[in-house]
C-alpha cells in the first residue's frame, strides 16, 4: 500500500509535478515554476499511474489534457478522463489538486466542469508563464491548512479566468 502524500512543510518549496508530452512546453512550464519558487518534477508522457504519483508526493499536478499513461500518450476518445478518475479514486492521490492544460478549449471546459468538484481546474494553452504560476498558487491556496480527503465542490476555479477572461464570475 502506498502512503498518502504529505503536504510540504510551510518552509519548504511546494512540489509541482508537470506531465506534458510537448517537450518545449514541458521545459517552459518547469523553468517558469522553478523561477517562481516551486520545486518541480517534470515528466514527458511517462507511464505514471496514481501509486507512482503518490510516491513522488507532489503538492499539485499540472497535466496535459490529452495525456493518458495507459495509452502511452494521447487518448483521443477519452481525453484524459479515465486517468483523472483513477487519480481521484485512489486514496493516496485523491487530494492532489490537478491543473489540466490544453489548447482544445471545448474539451478542456467539458472535462474541467465534470471534474471541478474533485479539485481539478483548467488552463487554456497557450498561456503566459505568469498565468500558470498564478493558477498553481491558487490551487495550492485552496488546500488551506489541511488537504481535503474526499472530492468536495470548489468555488469557481481559475478555469473561468483562463477560458472567459478576467470579467467572468
Amino acid at each position: 500500500m502506498v502512503a498518502a502524500p504529505v503536504p510540504s512543510p510551510a518552509f519548504a518549496k511546494p512540489h509541482v509535478l508537470v506531465i506534458e508530452d510537448d517537450l518545449p512546453i514541458l521545459r517552459l512550464f518547469g523553468r517558469s515554476l522553478e523561477h517562481a519558487g516551486f520545486r518541480v518534477t517534470s515528466r514527458e508522457a511517462p507511464d505514471l499511474e496514481p501509486p507512482e504519483i503518490a510516491v513522488l508526493a507532489p503538492d499539485a499536478l499540472v497535466l496535459d489534457l490529452l495525456f493518458d499513461p495507459r495509452c502511452r500518450g494521447f487518448s483521443a476518445a477519452d481525453l484524459g478522463g479515465p486517468f483523472l478518475e483513477r487519480l481521484k479514486e485512489d486514496p493516496a492521490t485523491a487530494a492532489i489538486p490537478v491543473g489540466l492544460c490544453s489548447a482544445d478549449v471545448p474539451r478542456l471546459r467539458r472535462l474541467g466542469e465534470r471534474m471541478a468538484g474533485c479539485g481539478v481546474s483548467t488552463l487554456a494553452k497557450p498561456c503566459r508563464p505568469a498565468e500558470l504560476i498564478d493558477a498553481v498558487r491558487l490551487m495550492l491556496d485552496r488546500l488551506g491548512p489541511a488537504l481535503p480527503t474526499r472530492c468536495t465542490p470548489l468555488t469557481p476555479s481559475w478555469q473561468d479566468v483562463a477560458l472567459h477572461g478576467a470579467g467572468a464570475a
